[in-house]
């Protein structure tokens, strides 16, 4: 999995990683050239994940803080334009604005850069009943700047989120029993208790679903309708509950 992520990498290239909280994917301490980004300082989240199970020991300096605008926003100018990768583990599809983090992304990074994914694949974890997303759902987020999650999503993401034999992310065996993991009714409260208001506390989902073909096609077609000027590099095939992409930026060559 981690050489899959670091595959463009070398151990002198610039790497920046997306909220890697507990298990960083090139651990400065292991000797990577790696800046960390994320919501809150290494104290914060020290603080907020002990007790939880989690090595704490293993977050380590936050290097920019995200609380707000694009993540690119986050980072002094001076940084732009100087990233070999972009590692972000069990992010993308938390992303209000999808095709935001890609522009923010081409922003920080050198023209060859790479950005590098690990995605959930819908089929095998707590986003099993709902659909995959489309490209017009991921544009109209674009274009409405959204930095909070839209009413749908919380409404979806409380009433349709299964666990498979007990558990929120199962891999590629068969399930013998599904179970909402809440009542329809706490749809409702997410519905009543909805916000975008900017000062309100921020409420995590996740946005986007994906399996490997329809997040190729997504890429394929924001680039086709110039959304998004990335292509897909490689998709490594799903294993457990998550698959690798990597992907560059400018479009793909494609069949007529």
């Amino acid at each position: 999995r981690v050489a899959k992520l670091l595959s463009t990498s070398q151990r002198s290239s610039r790497i920046i990683e997306v909220g890697p909280c507990h298990a960083p994917i090139a651990p400065k301490a292991a000797g990577w050239n790696s800046f960390v980004i994320d919501h809150a300082t290494q104290p914060e989240l020290r603080a907020k994940f002990r007790g939880m199970g989690v090595n704490v020991e293993g977050i380590e300096p936050v290097d920019f803080v995200w609380t707000a605008g694009g993540m690119d926003a986050a980072v002094p100018a001076a940084f732009h334009g100087t990233f070999d990768t972009v590692i972000a583990s069990h992010a993308i599809e938390h992303m209000p604005d999808f095709i935001g983090f890609f522009n923010a992304a081409a922003k920080l990074l050198k023209p060859t850069g790479t950005v590098a994914l690990a995605v959930p694949d819908k089929r095998y974890c707590f986003d099993f009943f709902r659909p995959v997303s489309m490209a017009g759902e991921v544009i109209e987020a674009h274009l409405l700047r959204l930095s909070r999650h839209a009413r749908r999503t919380a409404f979806n993401h409380a009433a349709h989120i299964v666990s498979g034999d007990s558990k929120v992310a199962w891999g590629q065996h068969p399930v013998t029993q599904f179970e909402f993991l809440n009542p329809l009714k706490a749809a409702t409260r997410a519905l009543a208790k909805w916000t975008d208001d900017p000062d309100e506390p921020y409420k995590d989902y996740h946005a986007w679903q994906y399996t490997p073909a329809s997040f190729e096609l997504l890429i394929l077609e924001l680039g086709l309708v110039g959304t998004l000027d990335w292509h897909v590099v490689t998709v490594f095939p799903t294993e457990g509950s998550e698959f690798i992409a990597l992907l560059q930026p400018g479009l793909a060559p494609f069949v007529a």
